[in-house]
């Protein structure tokens, strides 16, 4: 399990159809992962948040170095207008899934095909073709497979499919003051949030 504990039960959540979730995915600055994991045996469900580049930092938190190196850089962090996004692989579909240290993720090379900018659907790839040769699956077996990317901060995560996730949704306006409350940070001061995020 990767994140903070969030329990998404409490979350207000509505499935949308999956092509608008990934559109939507898509059109964030940047996103967290927040959760990740099997929520039953074999079904990946992952929760992420998207977040922005805020306002530059004006005045150190204390008197460290890391404090005052980070005066003038813009944090990339969730706020209120953030929406959060829960994606959910089901196990009758899904083959394998990947979660990678975003440091050490390479770019797709110039063979693998895909569309998408953080929600990726491939149409060629590295890893859908070593799945097919290492695994007794194929596009007749249990069905013609995808391969998912969703980019984030902090992790890639790659999935093996033969259909789409679910994509639930939360309302940015409605909910995010209370799943940030939750996180360890609240409304009026979001730079209080214990994250590890990078800045620009």
């Amino acid at each position: 399990m990767v994140g903070r504990s969030i329990d998404s039960e409490e979350i207000s959540l509505q499935q949308i159809d999956w092509t608008e979730g990934a559109r939507r995915i898509d059109e964030c600055q940047y996103l967290f992962v927040e959760k990740i994991g099997e929520s039953e045996e074999l079904t990946l469900d992952i929760l992420i948040v998207e977040a922005k580049a805020q306002a530059p930092i004006t005045v150190a938190k204390n008197d460290s170095q890391v404090e005052r190196l980070k005066v003038g850089a813009c944090p990339i962090e969730p706020d209120p207008t953030c929406g959060f996004f829960r994606l959910i692989f089901e196990q009758r579909h899904m083959v394998a899934y990947m979660v990678s240290n975003e440091s050490y993720s390479r770019y797709p090379e110039p063979s693998e095909e895909f569309s998408g900018k953080l929600f990726r659907i491939f149409s060629r790839s590295q890893l859908l073709e070593f799945t097919k040769r290492t695994s007794n699956v194929s596009d007749q077996h249990p069905g013609k497979l995808q391969h998912y990317q969703v980019v984030c901060e902090n992790h890639i995560i790659n999935v093996i499919s033969t259909a789409p996730p679910s994509i639930l949704v939360s309302s940015p306006q409605r909910d995010a003051a209370r799943m940030l409350a939750q996180l360890g940070g609240s409304q009026a001061d979001l730079e209080d949030i214990p994250r590890r995020r990078s800045s620009v």
